[in-house]
């Protein structure tokens, strides 16, 4: 059976937005077979739903945030700069006793109310197997990034190994759940936390030696924080300041490391670190430079505006990005650093952040810009062959730029629908089936 759904904007966001449009869909497969306009030509399901002055389109992807450290929310506020910041966010996190069911309970509210709000999938990072459970109960794709931590050089080898031993039983716990929509991968923290070697090690530049299971090769998709506050690019050029004293109170400081004396993006260049397969979250200290090398290798800046704001790292360079051709996806970070886990927020401060620059682009990078970035193909479009895990949302009656209320006053997602569920409830109607609502 195929569904026939009528809104009054359709955004494929591959396309331009189809006023008046409709999405087929066949709800058995969970897929889009179809996009139009009303009266194009051609056979009309026999099933249709009219959803009059609302908006469809794909499920927002979260590209980058931290479902084990939900059970921090609300608990680190604010900071005037980033490495402040740090140092509260460790404090509170290894300074009062959590257990591991309190970490996967909060990640899992986490997940559902980041389900509520329209996220499709999301780019997690993670130290433990928390958030391995919570996700493979939930209707979420994406990447579970094992993160990798150690400044000392000696301990490369070692933290790398345990890194990709950690990705491996992450896999595993996923396959034995079931769960094929979530691939775990390795991620290195940041310039200042993370060894020259073990950035290195944990590069596809490198020697590729290790595989998930015999059938599946490592996901070749990595992240790293970088050039994120004005500190870390302290650090680099000099060997000196806040997170040099941070290293030194954490008994993580290696005597042996000299400063490079580079940018971050140079940086990963000289550690064969950048490729097009890497996400470089925050960005918020990259010059146009920088930023040229980036849209040249292919990789893509994650943009999290309001955790940036928070812990007093900055503002994102967003329209010195789309200038260069960068390209461009949006997380929302960890509930240590920011509200709540809603994309459509992101992109309000996205839209305050930079006022000119188009609508479009930025719903681009909430959507197809994060599936791209990591290997998701079935989401991010609404096109035949794409998931119909798309969001439906019903703006006030007065709006006539869809788009422009999507990226500015859509973070109140009370309206917001699932356009699967919704499919699923007329398709078992109509089969005689009791959908259970």
């Amino acid at each position: 059976m195929i569904i026939r759904v009528h809104a009054r904007w359709v955004l494929p966001i591959a396309a331009p937005v189809i006023r008046d449009g409709w999405v087929d869909v066949d709800p058995t497969r969970g897929e889009i077979v179809g996009v139009g306009a009303a009266g194009a030509p051609g056979p009309v399901p026999a099933t249709t739903i009219d959803l009059g002055h609302a908006a469809i389109l794909p499920g927002l992807v979260n590209a980058h945030t931290h479902l084990e450290l939900s059970h921090l929310a609300g608990r680190v506020p604010p900071a005037s700069s980033f490495v402040a910041w740090v140092r509260a966010m460790l404090g509170v996190r290894f300074g009062a006793p959590t257990t591991m069911g309190e970490v996967v309970e909060a990640a899992a509210t986490a997940i559902a109310s980041a389900e509520t709000a329209g996220t499709a999938a999301v780019g997690d990072i993670g130290n433990t197997d928390a958030a391995i459970g919570p996700l493979a109960a939930s209707s979420l794709s994406g990447i579970h990034f094992r993160e990798a931590l150690g400044f000392k050089a000696d301990d490369a080898g070692r933290i790398a190994s345990e890194t990709r031993l950690g990705a491996m039983t992450a896999q595993g716990r996923l396959a034995e759940e079931g769960c094929a929509r979530v691939i775990a991968s390795v991620a290195p923290h940041a310039p200042y936390s993370t060894s020259a070697p073990l950035i290195g090690a944990l590069s596809p530049g490198r020697p590729v030696t290790w595989f998930m299971t015999r059938e599946q090769p490592a996901c070749p998709v990595s992240s790293i924080h970088l050039a994120e506050s004005p500190e870390e690019l302290e650090f680099l050029s000099s060997g000196t300041g806040p997170f040099r004293d941070l290293l030194t109170d954490l008994g993580s400081w290696d005597p042996d490391w000299q400063a490079p004396g580079v940018a971050p993006v140079t940086y990963l260049q000289q550690l064969g670190a950048l490729h097009r397969d890497l996400l470089v979250v925050h960005g918020t200290q990259l010059t146009r430079p920088e930023l040229d090398v980036l849209a040249g290798v292919g990789a893509t800046l994650v943009l999290c505006p309001r955790s940036n704001r928070w812990v007093g790292a900055g503002v994102p360079p967003v329209a010195d990005a789309v200038a260069a051709g960068v390209r461009l996806a949006v997380g929302t970070d960890s509930l240590s650093s920011v509200a709540d886990l809603n994309v459509f927020a992101e992109l309000a401060a996205l839209r305050a952040a930079a006022p000119a620059v188009p609508a479009a682009t930025l719903l681009r990078a909430a959507t197809l810009g994060g599936a791209q970035a990591l290997g998701l193909d079935h989401l991010g479009v609404l096109a035949p062959g794409a998931s119909s895990r798309a969001v439906v949302r019903v703006p006030p009656a007065d709006v006539e730029d869809v788009e422009e209320w999507l990226v500015a006053d859509a973070a109140d997602t009370s309206d917001l629908r699932w356009l699967d569920t919704l499919v699923a409830g007329v398709g078992n109607r109509q089969s005689g089936v009791d959908s259970g609502h």
